[in-house]
């Protein structure tokens, strides 16, 4: 339950954090937008009402109950591809920097 409830509030805050960058983006659109006239000389954007800011609520982070995921390779569910040596004409294209 306790795994669940930080997973919850880790997810929320990342949720308010993304959602305060999105309305940061909006306003500087609606800004980039505002340069731009009508015929009758009013602007092409409204301002929107003010909001109250959001209030971000911080979780503390516990140790996790779940061991780190392993490499594919060493799970054996990886893939090893053979790319062999030899060089098509597209390879005469390719310049290394």
């Amino acid at each position: 339950l306790d795994q669940v409830i930080q997973q919850n509030a880790s997810a929320s805050e990342e949720m308010a954090s993304t959602s305060e960058e999105l309305s940061s983006q909006a306003e500087q659109l609606q800004d980039a937008i505002s340069f731009f006239k009508l015929a009758g000389g009013q602007s092409a954007t409204k301002k929107a009402a003010a909001r109250p800011p959001v209030r971000i609520a911080h979780a503390t982070k516990t140790s996790s109950a779940r061991p780190a995921a392993k490499a594919g390779a060493a799970s054996g569910t990886g893939v090893l591809l053979d790319m062999g040596s030899g060089k098509d004409k597209l390879d005469d294209e390719f310049e290394e920097y």
